[in-house]
């Protein structure tokens, strides 16, 4: 094993806990348990309600200010409530169209889900419990929460 695998096997331990500084790029890296929050849920009804069912609908231009701007809809991908549709242009991220998956119509209509995804450079390595119903979701979004919490706590 080499300098660089034992530097990320190391990393990646301290991100499953409370973080660490890569020593490769100088930045901090941690898996972040984040939660469900009334901005994503809002997002996900809007989508639903104003789409038809297995349709993709233009988010960025026909959305409400208020769910362009937040753009918290974009994390429901990792609990596979929503999805993207690919973009054509190399040079965006994503095409601003979106649909809500099978798997978000039963959530919608009360099925129970986790209430955190483990994130980390934009993708999700597990949902972990409190397992949650939409209307549990509560409306306010902790920073110091997120960041104080670890994978295994």
């Amino acid at each position: 094993m080499n300098k660089l695998q034992r530097a990320r096997e190391k990393l990646w331990d301290q991100m499953k806990g409370s973080g660490g500084v890569c020593p490769c790029c100088d930045r901090w890296a941690k898996w972040q348990p984040r939660p469900l929050n009334i901005a994503m849920v809002s997002g996900l009804f809007w989508i639903f309600e104003n789409s038809r069912p297995g349709h993709y609908i233009d988010v960025a231009t026909t959305g409400p200010r208020w769910l362009v701007q937040s753009n918290q809809h974009t994390t429901l991908k990792h609990w596979g409530l929503l999805e993207s549709k690919s973009s054509d242009d190399p040079k965006k991220k994503c095409s601003g169209w979106w649909r809500v998956t099978k798997k978000g119509r039963r959530v919608l209509f009360g099925e129970s889900i986790e209430k955190f995804a483990i994130i980390y450079n934009d993708k999700c390595y597990g949902l972990r419990e409190p397992v949650v119903v939409l209307d549990d979701i509560v409306d306010y979004f902790d920073y110091e929460e997120i960041m104080a919490t670890t994978v295994n706590g």
